[in-house]
């Protein structure tokens, strides 16, 4: 465990709230942030074998905190979670461009689907939601994980899979394919924050920053920033989802 003023941070989020934590929020809080791209299980897995766990990099204090981790309901039974860093993402059932294979995702009997390792997205996620979805708890034959996202594309081109079940933070595999659905809200409790472990007390330090950082008037230019590159470079996207409370 890092002492009371240097930290480690795993890093796997977009720039604003790398950005976010590195220059503001650990500035204003007065501490020293390391920020490391660990990768692999640092954080978290979710395997066939085994399910979703947590990973031994956070578990064993190789860091003290995972940045850009949403709370979920498994997640929540091993680590405690920062106040949120961006909002509450949506997750949705992606098949190829025009549905060449009638999909429905009310009806999973006998359909295959791939989920992006070591994310939130992930069949007991897609469990909850058995009160509106035939075959919601999907037998072990019917699942298939992907160690990367973009794999899941390949996937549904050989008609390995059905459908893709993930979140449009994946934004690149999403826009590739089809929405097929609508918006599982059953996934996360809010939007990515810093993961820590239960005996870890940051957020006792990081909430009070965060919130003074959340009204500075430097949060807000990063968030026009942001803006001016959607509108650039990623048109129908804006700050909104990066952003809280711009």
């Amino acid at each position: 465990m890092a002492n009371s003023n240097n930290f480690a941070f795993d890093v796997h989020l977009d720039d604003l709230a790398f950005l976010l934590i590195n220059r503001n929020v650990c500035k204003a809080a007065g501490k020293n942030c390391l920020f490391v791209d660990a990768g692999g299980n640092t954080c978290w897995e979710t395997t066939e074998d085994f399910g979703a766990r947590g990973g031994a990099g956070l578990h064993s204090r190789y860091v003290d905190a995972c940045v850009g981790f949403s709370p979920s309901f498994t997640r929540a039974l091993i680590f405690d979670f920062t106040d949120s860093i961006v909002p509450q993402t949506q997750t949705f059932f992606y098949v190829l461009q025009g549905n060449p294979n009638n999909f429905n995702w009310r009806d999973l009997r006998g359909k295959r689907i791939g989920f992006p390792t070591r994310w939130y997205t992930d069949p007991d996620c897609m469990a909850r939601n058995a009160d509106k979805i035939q075959g919601a708890r999907l037998d072990s034959s019917q699942i298939v994980y992907y160690a990367q996202a973009a794999d899941i594309y390949d996937a549904l081109q050989r008609r390995e899979i059905d459908a893709g079940f993930f979140t449009n933070e994946l934004e690149d595999l999403a826009s590739s394919l089809e929405v097929a659905s609508d918006a599982i809200t059953t996934c996360t409790t809010a939007g990515d924050a810093l993961m820590i472990r239960k005996d870890n007390p940051i957020s006792e330090w990081f909430n009070p920053a965060l919130r003074t950082v959340l009204r500075s008037r430097e949060y807000r230019e990063i968030c026009k920033d942001v803006d001016d590159y959607y509108n650039t470079f990623l048109t129908g996207r804006s700050s909104e989802f990066v952003c809280l409370g711009y």
